[in-house]
């Protein structure tokens, strides 16, 4: 007697879209890779996994056009790796001295790509120019950009609001804040070390901040 064969449903193409919607939303890359890439792919996530890792861009792209990106690297990082997930027909890297390097179509003295199916990772030549770099971007779908850098500062960060109680000032808000309510955003850089001068920085400032919701993204400057 023959058993039927139970007929597999086909797998929905969008099955992921959870857990690459939750990866992008903390700064993270999905990777989508083969079997012969595995090893390969697998040095991007030592990238990421190993210490003082800092985020220098994470930024998505739905346009067809030709997407620009730029990222700041100042005299305290001392590399930089790019990840880009999906497929380009065009990357243009460009320096703070407005070098240019077409990174598809040519070696050059900026940086080196290697090239799986549907992610590339961009290393960047040392000594490191600081300044603003730009990346220029060409593809016929989504792509996922991932600047890390390696770096012993870093920060750490709190909620508050005003209080009048018996110690006026700042206290730390539990949690998130309320709604409505005006509230601070406490940073704390660390790694700076105790001379300043030794790393070339004088003061610690912030262009932005950027703060992630599950249904919308605020910008406050």
């Amino acid at each position: 007697m023959r058993r039927k064969r139970r007929s597999r449903e086909p797998l929905s193409p969008d099955r992921f879209n959870l857990y690459s919607s939750l990866s992008s939303l903390s700064g993270g890359l999905t990777i989508f890779t083969t079997n012969s890439d595995i090893h390969r792919v697998s040095t991007i996530v030592e990238d990421n996994t190993a210490a003082d890792k800092v985020t220098l861009l994470h930024v998505e792209s739905h346009k067809d056009l030709m997407s620009v990106h730029t990222f700041r690297v100042d005299s305290s990082v001392k590399s930089v790796t790019l990840h880009v997930s999906g497929t380009m027909t065009e990357c243009i890297l460009t320096s703070p001295s407005d070098q240019s390097q077409s990174l598809l179509n040519e070696e050059g003295p900026l940086a080196v790509i290697q090239q799986f199916q549907g992610l590339y990772r961009i290393s960047l030549f040392p000594p490191l120019q600081p300044g603003q770099w730009k990346l220029q971007a060409k593809s016929d779908g989504h792509l996922t950009f991932n600047v890390i850098g390696d770096s012993g500062v870093d920060f750490l960060y709190y909620f508050a609001i005003v209080t009048s109680e018996t110690h006026p000032g700042l206290a730390r808000v539990d949690g998130n804040p309320t709604a409505g309510v005006p509230a601070f955003l406490v940073v704390v850089v660390t790694g700076l070390g105790s001379d300043i001068e030794a790393v070339k920085v004088k003061e610690a400032s912030f262009s932005h901040a950027t703060l992630l919701g599950l249904k919308e993204r605020v910008f406050s400057r």
